[in-house]
C-alpha cells in the first residue's frame, strides 16, 4: 500500500474482549500544542479508562495498564500515561477501555499529531488613537520531526483583539525568518485591548495554544477648540479643548505644545493644561503650533493651527512739559519677521490709576504728537504702540510731569524756638509724586535754603532772638514756578543749661528739690517755669510751677507718689515768648517698704517649701521686691525678685534650716528700708529599706535631703533606736514568720528652741519562715501502713507539722532499707532511690502542701505566705509505683518499684516557704509482700 505525501493516515483498530462492544465513534476534537481532547460514544453502565503514549507502532495492552485513567467523553489530555506533557509537534496514540464488571473491551486511534508551539515575546505600541502594532517571535520552518508530511505545519496567524466588551480577529501571512508584525486599525481612542496570538494550521480544530497574554492602550485623540492669539511680541497665547475619553483607560498627564516658523526646526514644550503661553518668540513672525495630549498609551493624536506675533515696541520715545501740556516724539518699531506692516499708532494718557484714559490714533507715518489740556503738577503716563492686523503691538510708555503753579505765602505755624521756625503755606494744585517745596531765608547774613515734600517746614539752624524773611517755590520733575511773597518771623530765647535734681533729706517718698543756671546770651527773663510728669505718662500729665524773678534759681516739687521716676524740665520765658524747655532730667522718689510679713511652712512641702506673706504701703509704686534669704549658719545666700504688685510667694529652701528672710521694694533702680525676719524650714524624711531574716531585720537607710540633727527608728511602736549616718541597723531576737512595723524619723532644734520631726509612714515586714517545729516522735507513720509486693501505702497524721514559722509547701517521702543510726533521715540530701542499698536512705516521692504528687514548674503551685492553713485531715503516701514527681528545683523523682520481701523504714520531710526543712523520725519497720510465683 502506498502513502500519498501530506495526508495524515488514521488506524483505529477494534478488537473484542469478553464479547462487550469496544467504545464506538473514538476521534478528536482539538489539537492545540499541549493538549488534545478525545471523545467517543459513552454507553449507560459502561465506565472508562484511557491509555494515552507516544505512537511507537506497537500493540496496546488488552486490559488497562495500572496507568490507565478513569475518564469521561470528551476527556482532556494535557499528559500522557507516563506523566509526561503533551508538548507540540508530536505524534501520540491514545486507547479507550470499556468495562462492565468483568467485561472489558478497547478502541485504539494512532497518530494524532499535536499543534506548533505557541508564539512567543508579545509586544504591542501604540501608534496612533486608532492603531495598535502587535509583534511576536514563532519559528516557521519545518522542524525535522514533521519532514515527511506527519505534522501540521503553520501556514498563517491570527491576532485576536478584546475592549473587555467585543472581541475581534486578525491574520497575518506567514512570511519568513521568526519576527512578524501586524498593525491593527480601526481602534477605538484611550482604550485598553487584551491580545493574545495564534499559530494556525491548515487542520481545522489544530492551532497552537494561545501566546501569553499581553495588554496594550491606544492614544487619546487630537484635542478639539484650538485658538491662538499673539498678546505681546514675544508670546502667542494658546488654548484648547481636551479630547474624548474613548474607552477611559487612561487620564491625560499632560500636553506637548510644538511651534516652529517653517524656517527653524519645532520647538516642543511639556505642559500640564490648557492655556499655555509659548514664551521667547520673535516680533511680527508667523509660526505654525501643534497641540497633543499625552497618556500613559503614549502621546496622541496632533491639532494643528496657526499664528503670527504682533510688533514690538516703538523707539526713541521722549516726551517735555510745561504746566498744560506734554510734546512726544518716537520712532517706528523694527519690523521682525515682515510677517504684517503697521497700520497706526496709538498714543494714550492719563493719571496714574485713573480709568479716564484719553487716547489718539495718529498715521503710520507719524513720528510726533502735543497733548493738550492738561492740568499742573500732575504726573501722566503716556503710552503708544503700533498696530497691525496680528494686534496691537508692545506698548512703549513714559511718565511725564506738567510744570506746578506759584505757591501761596507761607505763614507761622507754631510759636519759634531758640533756633527753629515752623512755616505752612497752601498745598498748590495738582497731584504729583515728585512735587517739592524750596524753602529761602534771609536776614542781615546769607539766605538760607530748605526742601521740604509736605506743605510745612521747620527751619532749624537759627540763631536765638532773630528776624528773617521767609518765601517758598514749587518744584516737581517738570521744571520749577515763580517763588512765593516773602513772609517774616522770629526766634526766642536760649535753653537753660545745667538742670540739677536731688533727694530732700526729711520727705524723700514725695519731693524733688530742683536748681539750674541762667540761660546764657539772654538779658530779657521775666520768669521761669518748671514742668514734672511721671514718665509712664509721656508727658500727657503735666503739672507746672512759676517761679518769678528773673534771679531765683531753685524750686521744691511737693505731693509727688512714692517709687515712681518723674521728668523734670525748666524753661525761660521773655517779651517773645517761651525759650525751649531744658533736657528733662529724671528722679526717682523713694518707695515705701513692706510691712506685716508672715512666714510659714508650706502645707504640702513644708520641707522645701516657705511660704511667704506681706503687705503693701495703700500709696506709692515700685518695680519688683528682692527677697533674700540667707542661712544662719553662713552657708547659703540667695534671692528672688517678685512682681511689686504680689503680696505673696513661696520660698524654694533645703530641709531642715533656719534662715534670715530681708524684704527690700525697689523702683528703678531706688531701694527702700529692709526688713527682717526669721523661719526655719521642716527636716525632710530619711528614705529607708528593710530586709527581713528568720530572726532579724536589717535596716539600711540614704542619709534625708538637708540638715537634721539626729535619726532614729521606731519598732512596732516601742522605743526609738537612735542611729548613725551610713550604718546599717540590725534588729534582732526576733519570732520567725512574724509581722513587725518599721519607721524612721528625723529632728532638728527649730527656730522656736522647741524639737520639730518628720516621721515617715510606717512599713509592714514580715520576717521570713522557719523550719517547721520537730514533730513528736510519737507521731506514728506505720501504725495503719499496708503493703504489697512492690509497693507501700502509710497515713501522715493530721497536725503532724505545725505551721507556726511558715507555711509548708512540700512534702518529702524518705526511704531507707533496714535499721538506721540516725533517728530522722539527713534533711540536706535528696538522693533518688534507684539502687537503694541496706543502710542508705532516698527521697522516693515529692508532693505538694495537699499529698499531690509535685509536677514539672512546681513554681506554680508554691503557697502565699500569707495564706497558711494546718493540715487538718490526714495525708495518704503511695510510695513504689513508678510516679514521677519533681523537686523544688523541678529534679524529677521517680518512685520506682519497691523489692519484694523487704523491709522498709519511712519519713516524711516538710518544707516551708523559705526553703527550711524538719522531717519526723523514721517509722518502724514495713515488710512489702513476696512476688508471687506465675
Amino acid at each position: 500500500m502506498k502513502l500519498t505525501p501530506l495526508l495524515l493516515y488514521v488506524f483505529v483498530v477494534l478488537r473484542n474482549v469478553n464479547a462487550l462492544d469496544p467504545p464506538a465513534d473514538l476521534s478528536w476534537t482539538e489539537a492545540r500544542s499541549t493538549f488534545f481532547v478525545i471523545t467517543w460514544t459513552v454507553v449507560e453502565d459502561v465506565s472508562y479508562k484511557v491509555f494515552v503514549k507516544l505512537d511507537s507502532g506497537s500493540e496496546p495492552p488488552s486490559s488497562p495498564p495500572d496507568n490507565a485513567v478513569d475518564a469521561k467523553s470528551p476527556y482532556n489530555v494535557t499528559h500522557i500515561s507516563s506523566g509526561n506533557s503533551i508538548i507540540p509537534y508530536t505524534q501520540y496514540s491514545f486507547h479507550v477501555y470499556a468495562i462492565k464488571g468483568k467485561k472489558k473491551s478497547h478502541a485504539d486511534f494512532d497518530g494524532l499529531s499535536t499543534a506548533p508551539p505557541a508564539p512567543t515575546d508579545i509586544t504591542i505600541t501604540s501608534d496612533s488613537s486608532s492603531q495598535l502594532t502587535v509583534s511576536w517571535v514563532h519559528d516557521t520552518s519545518t522542524p525535522s520531526q514533521c519532514i515527511g508530511g506527519r505534522c501540521h505545519i503553520v501556514n498563517r496567524y491570527q491576532v485576536t483583539y478584546s475592549d473587555g466588551a467585543t472581541s475581534n480577529d486578525a491574520f497575518a501571512d506567514l512570511g519568513t525568518g521568526t519576527k512578524h508584525t501586524l498593525p491593527i486599525t480601526g481602534l477605538t481612542s484611550n482604550t485598553a485591548y487584551s491580545v493574545n496570538v495564534f499559530a494556525m494550521t491548515l487542520r481545522e480544530g489544530k492551532y497552537s495554544d494561545a501566546s501569553e497574554t499581553e495588554n496594550a492602550d491606544t492614544a487619546f485623540s487630537q484635542p478639539t477648540s484650538t485658538s491662538a492669539t499673539s498678546s505681546s511680541s514675544s508670546t502667542i497665547d494658546v488654548t484648547w479643548t481636551s479630547p474624548p475619553g474613548g474607552g477611559n483607560a487612561n487620564s491625560i498627564i499632560g500636553y506637548t505644545v510644538s511651534w516652529s516658523t517653517g524656517a527653524e526646526g519645532p520647538s516642543t514644550l511639556d505642559v500640564d493644561a490648557s492655556p499655555y503661553t509659548i514664551p521667547s518668540l520673535n516680533p511680527n513672525t508667523a509660526y505654525s503650533i501643534s497641540v497633543l495630549a499625552r497618556s500613559a498609551a503614549g502621546d496622541g493624536d496632533k491639532s494643528n493651527f496657526a499664528a503670527t506675533t504682533v510688533f514690538g515696541p516703538v523707539a526713541s520715545l521722549s516726551t517735555t512739559s510745561s504746566s498744560s501740556s506734554i510734546d512726544v516724539s518716537w520712532t517706528g518699531p523694527g519690523v521682525g519677521g515682515n510677517a504684517k506692516k503697521v497700520s497706526e499708532y496709538i498714543i494714550t494718557w492719563s493719571p496714574p490709576n485713573s480709568e479716564g484714559v484719553i487716547s489718539h490714533n495718529a498715521a503710520a507715518t507719524a513720528t510726533k504728537y502735543t497733548i493738550p489740556n492738561l492740568d499742573s503738577n500732575t504726573d501722566y503716563d503716556v503710552k503708544i504702540y503700533a498696530k497691525s492686523d496680528s494686534g496691537n503691538g508692545d506698548e512703549s510708555d513714559e511718565t511725564q510731569t506738567t510744570v506746578p503753579l506759584q505757591a501761596s505765602q507761607p505763614r507761622n505755624s507754631s510759636n519759634p524756638t531758640i533756633s527753629s521756625i515752623t512755616l505752612q503755606w497752601t498745598p498748590v494744585s495738582g497731584d504729583s509724586p515728585s512735587l517739592n517745596y524750596n524753602v529761602s531765608w534771609t536776614s542781615s547774613g546769607p539766605t538760607g535754603f530748605n526742601i521740604s515734600r509736605e506743605t510745612s517746614a521747620t527751619i532749624d539752624g537759627l540763631t536765638a532772638s532773630t528776624r528773617y524773611n521767609f518765601t517758598v517755590t514749587a518744584v516737581n520733575d517738570g521744571g520749577s514756578a515763580d517763588p512765593s511773597d516773602p513772609a517774616m518771623f522770629s526766634t526766642v530765647p536760649n535753653q537753660l543749661e545745667q538742670l540739677n535734681l536731688s533727694r530732700p533729706s526729711t520727705n524723700p517718698t514725695t519731693q524733688i528739690n530742683v536748681e539750674w543756671n541762667k540761660p546764657s546770651g539772654v538779658d530779657d527773663i521775666v520768669d521761669y517755669v518748671v514742668d514734672w510728669w511721671l514718665s509712664s505718662s509721656d508727658g500727657s500729665m503735666t503739672s507746672s510751677g512759676i517761679v518769678t524773678g528773673p534771679t531765683t534759681s531753685s524750686y521744691t516739687i511737693e505731693g509727688l507718689t512714692p517709687g515712681e521716676t518723674y521728668d523734670v524740665t525748666v524753661k525761660a520765658r521773655n517779651s517773645a515768648g517761651s525759650g525751649q524747655p531744658s533736657t528733662s532730667v529724671k528722679h526717682i522718689t523713694n518707695p515705701d517698704s513692706v510691712k506685716n510679713v508672715s512666714i510659714t511652712q508650706n502645707s504640702t512641702s513644708p520641707e522645701k517649701l516657705l511660704d511667704l506673706t506681706w503687705e503693701l504701703t495703700t500709696n506709692g509704686t515700685g518695680d519688683n521686691i528682692t527677697i533674700e534669704y540667707n542661712d544662719t549658719t553662713g552657708n547659703v545666700t540667695e534671692n528672688i525678685s517678685v512682681d511689686f504688685s504680689l503680696s505673696q510667694t513661696t520660698l524654694s529652701v533645703v530641709p531642715g534650716i533656719t534662715y534670715t528672710v530681708i524684704f527690700t521694694v525697689y523702683s528703678n533702680g531706688v531701694a527702700s528700708e529692709r526688713v527682717y525676719d526669721y523661719a526655719n524650714s521642716k527636716p525632710s524624711e530619711p528614705s529607708f529599706d528593710v530586709e527581713a531574716f528568720t530572726n532579724e531585720l536589717l535596716v539600711t537607710w540614704i542619709a534625708p535631703e538637708g540638715y537634721y540633727d539626729g535619726l532614729a527608728i521606731l519598732l512596732s511602736g516601742n522605743k526609738a533606736i537612735e542611729v548613725e549616718d551610713g550604718n546599717p541597723q540590725i534588729i534582732d531576737g526576733l519570732d520567725p514568720y512574724t509581722d513587725y512595723k518599721v519607721e524612721m524619723y528625723s529632728w532638728i532644734i527649730n527656730v522656736k528652741g522647741e524639737v520639730e520631726r518628720s516621721r515617715t509612714s510606717p512599713r509592714t515586714c514580715k520576717t521570713l519562715p522557719g523550719p517547721p517545729p520537730v514533730p513528736s516522735p510519737d507521731s506514728s507513720l506505720t501504725e495503719d501502713a499496708e503493703s504489697s509486693a512492690n509497693t507501700i501505702t502509710f497515713v501522715l497524721p493530721p497536725n503532724t507539722f505545725s505551721e507556726t514559722n511558715g507555711p509548708i509547701e512540700y512534702y518529702a517521702v524518705y526511704l531507707s532499707i533496714g535499721d538506721q543510726e540516725k533517728l530522722v533521715p539527713d534533711v540536706t540530701s535528696f538522693s533518688t532511690c534507684q539502687d537503694l542499698a541496706s543502710g542508705d536512705e532516698c527521697v522516693t516521692l515529692w508532693t505538694d502542701s495537699e499529698g499531690n504528687p509535685a509536677s514539672q514548674g512546681s513554681e506554680n503551685i508554691l503557697r502565699d505566705l500569707d495564706a497558711s492553713t494546718r493540715q487538718s485531715a490526714p495525708i495518704i503516701f503511695l510510695i513504689g509505683n513508678n510516679t514521677e514527681t519533681y523537686s523544688p528545683l523541678n529534679e524529677p523523682f521517680i518512685s520506682y518499684p519497691l523489692q519484694p520481701n523487704t523491709a522498709y523504714r519511712v519519713a516524711v520531710g516538710a518544707k516551708t516557704a523559705n526553703k527550711q526543712m524538719t522531717a519526723t523520725v523514721w517509722g518502724s519497720e514495713i515488710k512489702t509482700s513476696k512476688k508471687l510465683l506465675t
